[in-house]
């Protein structure tokens, strides 16, 4: 399996996840797919089937060729949020075709991420989590990386912060840290990915792990 750099750390925290035998046959969800990366890693450390989603149309058309016929992963071309219904999706103007590819496998559903006159947009389903598994089959783990649309996501799962799912997230936003108290609340914990358990008063951490004091690793 290739690694790439970016991804060191996140192969470091999965070899040390799934030592444990038990977390192999965790199903699994990938929000904000991007190229896959973590698809594969997903499909090598588990025994499970997944589902991922990710709204850029580039990406979808990379994710439909790459896994459209692998019965492990079930790729839906949506956004997830905090409602059921069409929504805008944003990517930054490039000037050279350097940045034609960094700027078109991300983007965001929040247009005040963009500076003015240098967006343009595409319409894409959302759908809520608690709508998307309304019939169960739940995930036991969840990856979460949507470029600071998270919180919208996590609005819109009560459904499975109710349930003992552990969610690896990346938090974009400092001035929507605050809104961790909604984790609290439902009685999880936040850790860094090297397993730390965070104070509730922490500063921002980007890459975490959440999880309730009754699941163990």
């Amino acid at each position: 399996m290739r690694i790439l750099n970016q991804h060191v750390d996140q192969f470091k925290f999965f070899t040390k996840l799934f030592e444990n035998e038990k977390n192999k046959n965790w199903k699994w969800l990938d929000i904000g797919a991007c190229r896959g990366d973590i698809i594969n890693m997903l499909l090598n450390f588990t025994n499970q089937n997944g589902q991922a989603f990710d709204p850029n149309p580039m990406n979808a058309q990379f994710l439909t060729y790459q896994y459209g016929t692998n019965p492990r992963v079930q790729f839906h071309h949506k956004a997830v949020g905090n409602k059921n219904e069409k929504v805008k999706f944003f990517f930054k103007r490039s000037n050279t075709p350097e940045e034609e590819y960094d700027n078109h496998y991300t983007g965001s559903t929040r247009v005040e991420d963009f500076e003015k006159d240098s967006v343009y947009e595409y319409e894409i389903d959302c759908v809520t989590l608690d709508e998307h598994y309304k019939n169960g089959n739940f995930p036991d783990f969840v990856k979460l990386d949507v470029e600071g649309s998270e919180w919208d996501v996590l609005e819109g799962a009560t459904s499975l912060l109710e349930r003992d799912t552990i969610w690896q997230i990346e938090f974009h936003k400092s001035e929507d840290w605050h809104k961790r108290k909604i984790l609290y609340d439902y009685g999880y914990e936040i850790y860094d990915l090297s397993f730390n358990k965070l104070p509730q008063e922490c500063e921002l951490i980007y890459q975490t792990i959440i999880k309730k004091p009754t699941t163990q690793f």
